[in-house]
């Protein structure tokens, strides 16, 4: 009785959107001319392929792949001592409940499907007619409910399982590979409502069940101690870059979004907003973070580094981690290798270069290229005084100035948006190794 009260709601909301389906197509025709008003612009072809791209991240295989992978790992590790017990039967368990509860929405998804016989969108003359072939094994007619939503939004609840502040950040990226079967014209919105819910059901039934009876299988988050704040953001932001890598043609998009036609962006160098990020909060932050930091025994210094006192080996790290991350990787090794050109030059913007995906090596520019964001990189930079000083607000003024440099970057057209995210990881990470062996040195 208890477990009927805990999933009430959406076998409530379950039930009416499959009434809804027997009735009228009416409520997902508004919905479907909804999504096609959005593509009315020049530029729909970019945001449709996105769609078209990311889709397969709601196909099953990739994560029952993952999941027997970790299993298989786990042990493997296990066995060559190179896993301790506890991390062991944490990524054993963790394998385990993935593996069941995808194979429990996936057995329910088919079993409704072939049951209800819903025509997909792409396989009906008319939205006006009601076509239903029940008890079928005939794809054209498993619409109902969406299996790729109900795929994707499960694992979303059990990363949101595992990492609870991150739990609203992962359901959003389920729903928006969720979409992408409307935009395909696979799915009805109903569809994607109906593969959700089902996920959410099976999602609580199972843990009430293993809850009372395989208590292993029932996921316990990662505690907060074990994971800093900066672990969340590169999460986020490797998930963004994953939709990237997927579905590049996000990035024309974006850039078209500030784009007027003959060369011209919605920002230009010589605009006030423009010369207060690039030519005085740029160096300001630089100035910041090299140099103030020499002064910090003043008081007045001190107040700014939140009370922080550097000392000389603090001060080495830093110059040392600044010139490797931005000069050294940033700079010589992905700006004048890397080939990307930027938006301003590319043809579908107005100039004459060929448009690339992020990860591809390219010939279209020579030096000082696109990828990645050298001005991100410079606001991304300050989580270098994070590694130091510890204070967390180093984290997030690393986010801010980064994505707001980045943003000036974008809407003048100098860069993607997938220069951006990057830049981001590349400068967090290589920070992140070079904090590794400083503490690891000095033993702090």
């Amino acid at each position: 009785m208890f477990m009927i009260k805990n999933i009430r709601l959406e076998l409530f909301v379950f039930a009416l959107i499959t009434i809804n389906i027997f009735v009228s197509y009416k409520f997902d025709n508004n919905i479907n001319d909804l999504f096609h008003s959005l593509y009315s612009d020049y530029n729909k072809d970019y945001i449709i392929e996105f769609f078209v791209k990311i889709t397969e991240l709601g196909d099953s295989l990739w994560f029952f792949s993952i999941f027997f992978a970790l299993l298989f790992f786990s042990l493997f590790f296990k066995k060559t001592n190179l896993l301790n017990n506890s991390l062991f039967q944490y990524i054993k368990n963790f394998s385990l409940s993935g593996i069941v509860y995808l194979a429990a929405t996936g057995i329910v998804i088919q079993l409704i499907k072939h049951l209800v016989g819903r025509p997909r969108p792409n396989h009906t003359n008319s939205f006006e007619v009601l076509e239903f072939n029940f008890f079928t094994l005939n794809s054209d007619f498993h619409s109902f409910p969406s299996g790729h939503a109900s795929t994707i939004f499960i694992v979303c609840l059990l990363c949101g399982a595992l990492l609870p502040r991150l739990k609203y950040f992962f359901y959003s990226f389920g729903i928006l590979v969720a979409i992408s079967r409307v935009v395909v014209g696979a799915h009805f919105v109903t569809d994607i409502v109906g593969g959700i819910l089902v996920s959410i059901i099976v999602y609580k039934t199972l843990n009430f069940f293993f809850q009372k009876n395989f208590s292993f299988l029932k996921l316990r988050s990662i505690t907060n101690d074990r994971l800093s704040l900066n672990i969340y953001f590169i999460i986020i932001f490797s998930l963004i870059a994953l939709l990237l890598t997927i579905g590049p043609t996000i990035d024309l998009y974006i850039s078209s979004l500030f784009y007027f036609g003959d060369r011209q962006f919605l920002l230009q160098s010589y605009f006030l907003i423009t010369t207060i990020f690039r030519k005085f909060l740029m160096p300001l932050i630089l100035i910041y973070i090299l140099f103030l930091p020499m002064l910090s025994k003043q008081n007045l210094v001190k107040k700014i580094f939140f009370k922080y006192v550097f000392s000389l080996k603090d001060i080495a790290f830093i110059w040392v981690a600044m010139l490797f991350s931005l000069v050294g990787v940033v700079n010589f090794l992905l700006k004048d290798f890397w080939g990307r050109a930027r938006p301003n030059d590319i043809l579908q913007l107005g100039g004459e270069g060929i448009f690339t995906p992020w990860y591809k090596l390219s010939y279209s520019c020579y030096t000082n290229c696109s990828f990645v964001s050298g001005d991100a990189s410079v606001g991304f930079s300050i989580i270098v005084l994070y590694f130091i000083t510890k204070k967390i607000i180093y984290i997030y003024l690393s986010v801010l100035l980064g994505s707001l440099l980045g943003f000036i970057r974008i809407a003048e057209g100098g860069h993607f948006f997938s220069d951006v995210i990057f830049s981001y990881l590349v400068v967090t990470v290589a920070t992140m190794f070079l904090g590794f062996l400083y503490y690891k040195q000095y033993d702090k």
